[in-house]
């Protein structure tokens, strides 16, 4: 009888979705560790035996295994998923779609990995370049003299096509590969410590510097030291180094854990709750108390104090041995907000965002995973934070299109909150003054517990609001910024009192035309026009999305005339136009040009909220999460320019954006004022934001929504092509939705759905990749996947990576 050998079931990290199923691996016996479901290991696949990382999902044992391949090596057990990690790489495979190496990459820091370099060295034979073209022979050559390569220096050095060659040489013979795994590192620091057995009567000999004697007292005063603070001193790490080597003191490694917020100023002083503010923390601690998960939305007007009853539920959850996770939107974690949870846990706050640097998510993600820590505050990527004993998990501003991700795996984290709140048996709170239609219409329909805070915190009135009919404006078809709302910012600056204005577009102009032929100067790389923006080199036009950037030209590209006309405005045009008529006036301005320094908008908004300016520009930036006590005046200076976008949503975003961006005037004082500039003031939209009246317009969305069939009733699946072939492209897509149809005729009789298109997607080249869109209505249940996960695998392997396709289900942007 042949013995058993143990095997293992694994889903490699780095498949496309087609290739993206279990593969089992024999364990050899030079392999003597305990595997378990959630280890990661090392393992050969394909035809070259590449070896790829890989998550274990299943554990066997064979007769046969001579068909497999052996595993070859284990890789970091401390970062081995548990169970209830193990069920969210599942969920996330299962309800979007996605790779499981895309899912684990998501929960744990890119940066934990050990890195796998791929080398290429040149392979013992004497006919060396007999059938081999010039590049070719030239890439062995290379290969040759420099073995082993690097994949990344070889295409450095012959370009980024290179993979031709290398296939050729791999082939035939000439060369061999290999994979040479690095471990992660993190930050360690040397430290100083006096040996107990020092011999000090070698200090005496001649020629010796007395820094050495020095150093050694400083470590009998002080006890360990860190080399750094030595160096700082002024003692030589070389003298250091020769004492070590001597037997006078030993350097040992020790791990550095970094916090870029460990000593972050703490000014959030405790207040009172008013009574409003007790009854919403008295009936969510009643569902914190409760058996099982629960749901709450916490509705409540600008100001009206929503983070201390946040705070409130935070302190009781920590103070009964839980933990809590707290997501906030990208724009609005600011130092201010880091702050707040500082000045009530200390450093038992990790914060993740995409701010910070690799090494310091990998840092603060081992400080949460080894329980140093009870609070984690930070944006969508937070949620998969490897928190024990979850009591509460919060999603401030929940209606906030960022909390959705774009790439894959493309969730809402919304909805992974929700699993790992039903997972811990923990509250889940969502959070805001203008909440997303669909979590509204959840928490009148009952599913979700709704609690009101009707008014602002010290009883203050929210800002009066003017609508400016840009229409009837007397100012110039130059100028911006309208009269009603200049004669305020003049006034509000005589007091000695701030201003703010929103717009959602950065740059100076939205773009360059001809006015002969009508044509507007164009990327070449996109099918988007270009935006005039002032910078250190002059006056340019720079591509949004791809970065491609040129000087303001003279003369037309497509008819050569010299009649160009600016049109359109953004943050930096506006900012030129109030030096224009308040010179002495200090101004702000912060937007993606703005902020590309690391904490740059936490320095922003620190000035502005000590009083260093007098007005602040920004776009959506400035719209969350800011409080600025000597705030009066709030401007949005283009209020359309949302509205009548080519997405259902177009109305929700607006009213949104309007409500949150006029609440940050007035909230010290009640002493606020908002201007809406529009040239659409009958619009209900419109109106009902500068009414601040979210009941009115959810009703009137929420009839629309369901005449016309839209979230909360229906689902929503965006699939995605994108290919620099284009007629590929649209010959593909059109197979795909005739396949889409044949499927739902057939084996998938019970999935309904209504599709449109193939059609272009409304920015049709990006990157010079041409991009085609299938939009769907349909129910989001199991069987609705299951279609999609079978033409994911069957088109993914038809594209052979010329085509890349993509679905998102429930997309925050159609």
């Amino acid at each position: 009888m042949r013995p058993y050998i143990r095997t293992l079931g694994v889903r490699l990290l780095d498949v496309p979705y087609h290739l993206d199923i279990e593969y089992t691996y024999y364990i050899p016996d030079p392999v003597e560790e305990d595997f378990s479901v959630g280890d990661f290991v090392l393992v050969p696949f394909g035809k070259a035996n590449k070896k790829l990382c890989a998550l274990v999902t299943s554990i066997g044992q064979t007769e046969n295994y001579s068909h497999l391949k052996p595993v070859l090596s284990s890789i970091n057990q401390q970062l081995s998923l548990n169970e209830e990690m193990m069920a969210l790489v599942r969920f996330l495979c299962d309800r979007t779609l996605c790779t499981a190496g895309d899912a684990v990459r998501r929960i744990i820091p890119a940066s934990a990995f050990e890195r796998a370099d791929e080398y290429f060295l040149a392979a013992p034979r004497e006919d060396r370049t007999l059938s081999l073209n010039l590049k070719v022979s030239a890439v062995l050559s290379f290969i040759t003299e420099h073995s082993p390569v690097t994949r990344r220096r070889l295409e450095k050095e012959f370009g980024a096509e290179i993979r031709p060659a290398l296939k050729t040489l791999l082939s035939e013979g000439y060369i061999l590969t290999d994979t040479r795994i690095r471990e992660a590192a993190g930050a360690t620091e040397e430290i100083a410590s006096l040996a107990e057995d020092a011999d000090l009567s070698s200090l005496s000999k001649p020629r010796t510097p007395q820094s050495y004697r020095k150093i050694l007292e400083l470590l009998e005063e002080n006890g360990a030291l860190p080399a750094s603070a030595l160096i700082d001193a002024g003692y030589k790490l070389s003298h250091i180094k020769a004492l070590a080597k001597r037997g006078l003191l030993h350097l040992t490694k020790k791990e550095i854990l970094r916090n870029p917020y460990k000593d972050i100023p703490v000014d959030f002083p405790k207040q009172a709750l008013n009574e409003e503010q007790r009854s919403a923390v008295s009936a969510l601690a009643a569902l914190m108390d409760a058996e099982g998960a629960r749901a709450a939305l916490l509705y409540g007007v600008t100001g009206s104090g929503k983070t201390r009853v946040i705070l409130a539920l935070c302190e009781k959850a920590v103070s009964e041995g839980k933990t809590v996770m707290v997501l906030v939107p990208e724009i609005a974690l600011t130092r201010q907000t880091v702050s707040v949870f500082y000045s009530r846990f200390g450093e038992k706050t990790a914060v993740v965002h995409s701010g910070l640097s690799d090494g310091e998510r990998f840092d603060a993600f081992k400080r949460i995973r080894r329980g140093e820590v009870s609070v984690v505050l930070g944006t969508r990527s937070a949620v998969f934070a490897p928190l024990e004993s979850i009591g509460l998990i919060v999603l401030d501003e929940e209606q906030e299109a960022t909390y959705k991700s774009d790439m894959s795996p493309k969730y809402h984290a919304r909805d992974v909150a929700k699993y790992r709140a039903v997972a811990h048996g923990a509250l889940l709170v969502m959070a805001s003054a203008t909440p997303c239609v669909e979590s509204y219409y959840e928490a009148k329909a009952g599913k979700y517990n709704l609690v009101t805070l009707s008014r602002r915190y010290d009883g203050s009135a929210l800002p009066s609001v003017t609508i400016a009919d840009m229409r009837l404006s007397e100012h110039t078809p130059d100028e911006c910024i309208g009269q009603v709302l200049r004669e305020q910012m003049q006034k509000v600056y005589e007091r000695g009192k701030q201003s703010m204005l929103f717009l959602n577009r950065r740059g100076y102009h939205n773009l360059l035309s001809c006015r002969a032929c009508g044509e507007a100067v164009l990327c070449p790389n996109c099918s988007v026009s270009l935006t005039h923006h002032k910078t250190a080199r002059g006056a340019r036009l720079l591509c949004h999305y791809c970065g491609y950037s040129i000087p303001v030209p003279h003369f037309c590209p497509n008819c050569g005339s010299e009649h160009l006309a600016f049109a359109g405005y953004g943050t930096q045009r506006i900012e030129d136009e109030i030096a224009a008529f308040l010179p002495e006036a200090k101004i702000l301005r912060m937007d993606a040009d703005t902020t590309k320094e690391r904490f740059s908008q936490d320095e922003i908004t620190a000035a502005f909220g000590k009083g260093d300016a007098d007005i602040l520009i920004g776009t959506q930036m400035i719209a969350k999460g800011h409080n600025f006590p000597n705030l009066a005046l709030v401007g949005v200076v283009a209020a359309d320019s949302s509205l009548f976008l080519d997405d259902f949503r177009a109305n929700e975003k607006t009213f949104s954006l309007i409500t949150q961006v006029i609440g940050r005037a007035g909230r010290e004082d009640g002493d606020g004022h908002a201007v809406i500039q529009t040239y659409n003031p009958e619009n209900e939209t419109i109106r009902r934001s500068a009414a601040q009246d979210y009941e009115a317009f959810y009703q009137n969305e929420i009839a629309v929504r369901r005449a016309l069939v839209f979230p909360p009733f229906c689902d929503i699946a965006v699939f995605s092509f994108s290919s620099d072939e284009e007629t590929a492209l649209r010959t593909f897509s059109g197979e795909f939705a005739g396949a889409l149809k044949h499927k739902q005729q057939s084996e998938f009789e019970d999935v309904k759905f209504v599709m449109f298109g193939p059609f272009e997607a409304p920015v049709y080249k990006v990157k010079n990749k041409y991009r085609m869109r299938i939009v769907m209505k349909f129910k989001n249940n199991k069987r609705a996947r299951a279609l999609f996960a079978s033409l994911l695998m069957e088109y993914g392997k038809k594209a052979q990576g010329k085509i890349a396709l993509s679905v998102d289900i429930n997309p925050t942007n159609t």
